[in-house]
Parts: C-alpha cells; structure tokens; sequence
C-alpha cells in the first residue's frame, strides 16, 4: 500500500479506499452477502498497541530501537507451542529456511522472528506508540481487530491456502500468547479456500 500510494502520488488512505470499494463491488456482482462487519487497521490502533505491550509484558515480544519482534522462541516448551509448528511448512521449524525476512530487521534476534511494530522510517505513514512513530506489522492487525469484535475465544477462521504460513501461523502465536493461560487454542477451527484463476 506504501510504495503503491508513492507511485500513484496518493494517500496511502486513498489507495486503500479505491481497493476497499473495488472489493466490494466485487462481492456485490457475485452476489455475495455484505459482511456483518468492516474493519480498517487505522480504527484500531489503539488495540493493537495494547496487544503488543501485554506481548511485550508476557515476555512473548521484544522491542529493540521502535521495532517490536515477536518472540517465536518464547513458544518452545509451552503448550502453545504445538498448533502454531503444525502450520509451518514441512522444513525445521527455526531454520535459515524459515526466516521471515522483513525489510528492516534492525535488532531482530533470530531471523524467523516476526515484527509486530515496525518503526516509521523517512515519510513512511506511522502512528505514537510507547516505542516511537511506527506501524503494525502486517499479523497482529488481524489478530487486534478479530479480538476487538469476538474476543479471547474465536470458532472459525477462514482465509486464502496462501495464508496458512507465514500468516495464520503468527495469528495463532500470536493470539495463543496474548490469551494465555485462558485459553491455549485460538481458533479452534481453520478453513483455507484454494484459488480460482480465470
């Protein structure tokens, strides 16, 4: 959306409306239901700020010069441990291979470590939070809005197969560790939809 609103010489604002509108335009040619709910990362702010410091608190995250890493490590020998490994592809989980590269890796500690705030650099669109002017990393948006409309417990999630790894994996991580101890399974049911080309 950033390096998209540079090149149109738009708002970052506006490129996501035109896409936002498009989309929905699209459901609506398909007949498809509107959504009982639409959630913008810029509404909610505010929530995931407060799901990273309770990360941060938990010992689950880190922040190192206004970036904030999630702590996948952290995981290891907890019960929560088991369902985020299951959606990792089948290579050693915590390897070279597994690495999750993000464009500015300043102080991450392990390559396959994700961000959950990213600090605000040159005229990149950010935010005041408790570690400077950034952005949310592109997991924890959708793990703060889901939690902001159903909570601590979610039945279904569903999304694009192309979504299982890297991103469902770090909403389960994620949301498995902000929720912990009440609760250790986060959703209890996954369902990936396959493509269809035209």
């Amino acid at each position: 959306i950033i390096n998209k609103a540079k090149e149109k010489n738009l708002s970052f604002h506006q490129i996501s409306r035109f896409y936002e509108i498009d989309f929905l335009d699209d459901l609506n040619k398909l007949g498809v239901s509107s959504p009982n709910a639409i959630t913008r990362v810029t509404d909610h702010i505010d929530e995931i700020i407060h799901f990273i410091e309770k990360l941060i608190n938990q010992n689950f995250a880190y922040n190192c010069d206004g970036n904030v890493w999630f702590d996948t490590d952290s995981l290891i020998g907890t019960d929560l441990n088991l369902q985020f490994k299951s959606f990792y592809p089948p290579i050693e989980l915590h390897t070279k291979d597994s690495a999750q590269s993000e464009p500015d890796d300043h102080g991450k500690k392990k390559p396959y470590h994700f961000a959950l705030w990213k600090r605000s650099v040159n005229e990149d669109p950010g935010w005041n939070s408790p570690w400077g002017l950034g952005r949310p990393g592109w997991h924890i948006e959708c793990s703060a809005m889901s939690r902001s409309i159903f909570g601590d417990e979610l039945d279904i999630h569903a999304g694009g197969i192309d979504l299982k790894f890297p991103h469902h994996a770090n909403e389960i991580a994620q949301c498995e560790a902000f929720c912990h101890p009440k609760t250790n399974q986060w959703p209890n049911y996954f369902i990936h939809i396959g493509h269809l080309y035209i």
